[in-house]
């Protein structure tokens, strides 16, 4: 078992007391999925003259290596946070506590509606996050039934099962009239898919601590009790061996879910040895796809997300300009970016009204350029930036502003905790 779990947020960094060869297996697990990923910047670094202070970017999630757990929360919650201690683990209005439901939102639109309220208690990490995920799930399509195929057996019995196959009981049973060569095909639930699930639900119950989704694990566990064991390489090696049917799609993703665990789970963990695994998600990424979802259900028409409306250049560079949302509504355009950041600074037109909202200049200049090339009258487009709100967004003073081509201005606060969800977006 890992020692005590070191926490920090997104962007925050913390004088941490490990020993050289924990820092050191901690820092190749990172770059290690940073290359896997294909990133430019590691979620995780350290840094300082002794090599003892923790960094964190926009990355939360959990990092297990040489013994030493690293969770790191979203920077939402900072203010829960005090030397790296959380303060408030019940705090129902964070965004760690809704972060399961954002997933939801922004990535699994087809699952928004199951059932996550029968949960007593909200993950209280990122793991126990994830695994509540996978397991309600899976144990919704498990309680229909496993997924089943027919296997082809062999076996040199006493008696005959299924086909005799002759060649083989005559190369096998030559002066043996006691044993009969046969092939059946047999009904079975031990196949990869199965293996596959089984492998990250036995992972997962060790390291979570929610009973709610623990006691989903072991349901799912003793429903799969005639599947074989496999550990995580070997179950990772079967996935090409998986052939879909319409009845196995409805378990795709669980199945997703498990593979994007077990890829996440070290080489060490595949010998026996102590876990290693990185398992992150891009709060940037996780916040954009969750504010697009909310746009189409309160705006009820089609958002275009990263669509290009143009370019900078006509030849021979054309550099793509791809505003985060664009949509049409009662003959008016809509331009938006998502900023996962806190709104609040100082007031650009009375630079001693601290704590005010106003608007980053850079943040202007590029909506401004992408309203111009929305080909749409000025008068009736709107820019939008839209900013994370932990609270009721309907509280949060709104800023709106008219920019010098006729176009409006407005700060959008979405709110990220799922106790807001009805209001969502402030007015």
């Amino acid at each position: 078992m890992p020692s005590k779990t070191i926490k920090l947020t997104e962007w925050s960094t913390q004088e941490v007391d490990l020993t050289s060869s924990t820092r050191e297996q901690i820092a190749s697990a990172v770059e290690r999925w940073t290359a896997e990923n294909r990133l430019s910047q590691a979620p995780l670094s350290f840094g300082g003259t002794d090599g003892k202070k923790l960094t964190a970017a926009n990355f939360v999630g959990v990092v297990e290596a040489g013994g030493q757990a690293i969770e790191i929360y979203p920077k939402l919650d900072r203010s829960l946070f005090d030397e790296g201690v959380i303060i408030d683990e019940k705090k129902s209005q964070s965004a760690m506590a809704s972060l399961l439901w954002m997933l939801e939102v922004a990535n699994h639109e087809d699952i928004y509606e199951a059932d996550t309220s029968s949960l007593e208690a909200s993950p209280s990490s990122f793991l126990d996050l994830w695994a509540t995920l996978l397991a309600k799930n899976l144990h919704r399509e498990m309680q229909m039934g496993l997924a089943r195929a027919y296997r082809p057996m062999e076996d040199n019995a006493t008696t005959v099962r299924g086909r005799i196959l002759f060649q083989e009981h005559l190369l096998t049973n030559f002066n043996r009239p006691d044993r009969i060569y046969c092939g059946w095909d047999e009904f079975t639930e031990d196949r990869p898919l199965n293996r596959i699930l089984k492998c990250a639900c036995r992972f997962l119950t060790s390291h979570v601590h929610n009973p709610d989704t623990q006691r989903l694990l072991f349901d799912c566990l003793s429903m799969l009790d005639e599947v074989a064991d496999v550990d995580p390489g070997t179950a990772l090696r079967q996935v090409d061996r998986i052939v879909w049917d319409r009845s196995m799609q409805r378990f795709s993703l669980p199945f997703k879910l498990a593979i994007r665990l077990l890829q996440s789970i070290g080489h060490e963990a595949f010998h026996g040895g102590s876990q290693t695994y990185v398992f992150l998600l891009d709060m940037n990424q996780v916040f954009e796809d969750y504010v697009g979802a909310v746009l189409e259900r309160t705006h009820q028409v089609p958002v275009d997300q990263q669509r290009v409306i143009g370019h900078l250049f006509k030849t021979p560079s054309r550099i793509k300009q791809k505003p985060d949302f664009y949509w049409q509504k009662d003959g008016k355009a809509y331009v938006a970016d998502s900023k996962y950041k806190p709104f609040f600074s100082w007031d650009a037109d009375n630079e001693s009204d601290e704590g005010s909202q106003y608007f980053q200049p850079n943040d202007v200049r590029q909506l401004i350029c992408y309203g111009l090339m929305a080909e749409a009258d000025p008068e009736q487009t709107e820019l939008q930036i839209i900013y994370p709100c932990v609270g009721n967004p309907q509280q949060v003073p709104q800023l709106e502003k008219a920019t010098f081509a006729g176009m409006r201005l407005k700060a959008i606060p979405i709110a990220v905790t799922k106790q807001f969800s009805e209001l969502a977006i402030g007015q």
